[in-house]
């Protein structure tokens, strides 16, 4: 247990810097947005916080064998441990950034209410179902959200790091094959309609099963990995 603290404390001394740097810019460009449609309010501005922090989210999971591996395997964490502390991690993660999201939506939305600003729109997840739901499921769909594409960052560090950049690379063209495969047989739409006929608790259910199914990928990818990467 002490072994699984200590790792999650040096992943969060390790990314804590990237997290406050990204908080900050985010927030500024989300209050711009709100200045920008005060001051021009013939101009529509649509916020896009919860996009901003899957791209983030997946870029900082992207990279995350490479800056922890050899030092928590060196602290004297086995592969088993390793994956448990970088998933709890980004879980840890993803609960943290949606909550910074619920508090920038929460002022932004009183802002925009109390100013009577109708140029600005707030996005959230919640809208694709009912735009009634409380910020709080809101925030629970968009921290499914966020750990979801953490496990699929992670699932792409693990096969660049295992396979070197041929493998990942190749990993990547597979995916964009099959979303350009997907346009002429006309996969989007029965995808877009299953997920529309959803609710707010079958979205977080799927993410969170999916999450789960990616980390468990990752783990088994992982059981006997080298802790030199082969794009070294």
């Amino acid at each position: 247990m002490n072994q699984i603290k200590g790792g999650l404390y040096t992943l969060f001394l390790s990314y804590k810097r990237d997290f406050y740097i990204f908080t900050a810019i985010n927030t500024m460009f989300l209050f711009l947005s709100l200045i920008m449609g005060m001051l021009f309010p013939d101009i529509t501005i649509m916020t896009i916080g919860i996009v901003m922090v899957l791209i983030f989210t997946f870029i900082i999971s992207m990279k995350l064998l490479d800056r922890s591996l050899a030092i928590l395997l060196r602290y004297g964490l086995n592969r088993s441990r390793y994956i448990a502390v970088t998933g709890g991690f980004m879980l840890l993660w993803s609960l943290a950034n949606a909550a910074v999201l619920f508090i920038i939506n929460a002022l932004l939305l009183f802002f925009t209410k109390q100013f009577d600003v109708t140029s600005v729109t707030v996005p959230r997840l919640t809208m694709l179902y009912d735009n009634s739901l409380s910020l709080v499921v809101n925030y629970v769909m968009d921290a499914s959200a966020i750990f979801m594409l953490a496990m699929a960052g992670m699932l792409t560090s693990v096969i660049f790091y295992r396979f070197g950049s041929i493998g990942g690379y190749s990993f990547f063209g597979v995916i964009l094959a099959l979303l350009f495969i997907g346009v002429p047989l006309k996969w989007y739409g029965p995808l877009v309609d299953g997920l529309l006929s959803w609710n707010a608790a079958l979205f977080v259910v799927a993410m969170l099963a999916i999450a789960v199914a990616v980390l468990a990928i990752v783990w088994l990818l992982t059981r006997r990995v080298s802790t030199v990467s082969a794009n070294v």
